[in-house]
């Protein structure tokens, strides 16, 4: 009996060691998941066009730099994946006349343009821009002065 004893202390200790490493283990923190736009420092900017025309629509990180300059016909969007940081987003009818604005684009944000036809005609430029920041609405603007923006 004596022997059966002895046979079954070291199963019963291996049982405890074990139990007792996984209560520690799951008492251990995970590392958080750090998206990848907070990690790099991006966001995305979208540019839609609700004017009822073709739109020639842009995004820059500084005035003059590199463009990529994209012909949205009327309903269809653009997403554009920018470093946080200043953007300029410009529009324009015919490629020659833009108008443009400015926001300061965070890391993961969400910045959507819609450009609309202005019915006005005492804004000069024909089109008005709601701005939203991850999905809200903060800005509507109305007036531009217009800009013609050296390629």
């Amino acid at each position: 009996m004596r022997t059966n004893l002895l046979k079954r202390v070291p199963l019963f200790f291996s049982f405890l060691l074990i139990t007792a490493l996984s209560l520690l283990l799951s008492c251990v923190e995970p590392e958080p998941i750090i998206p990848d736009c907070e990690k790099y420092g991006y966001g995305d900017v979208t540019i839609r066009n609700s004017t009822g025309y073709s739109l020639w629509v842009d995004c820059t990180y500084i005035i003059g730099g590199v463009n990529y300059e994209k012909k949205l016909y009327s309903g269809n969007s653009y997403t554009y994946e920018m470093d946080k940081g200043t953007v300029y987003i410009w529009a324009s009818f015919d490629g020659d006349d833009w108008v443009y604005d400015s926001q300061y684009l965070s890391a993961c944000e969400d910045l959507t343009y819609t450009w609309y036809l202005n019915k006005k005609k005492s804004t000069g430029t024909g089109l008005y821009l709601e701005i939203s920041k991850d999905g809200k609405v903060v800005e509507r603007i109305t007036s531009f002065t217009n800009f013609k923006r050296n390629l």
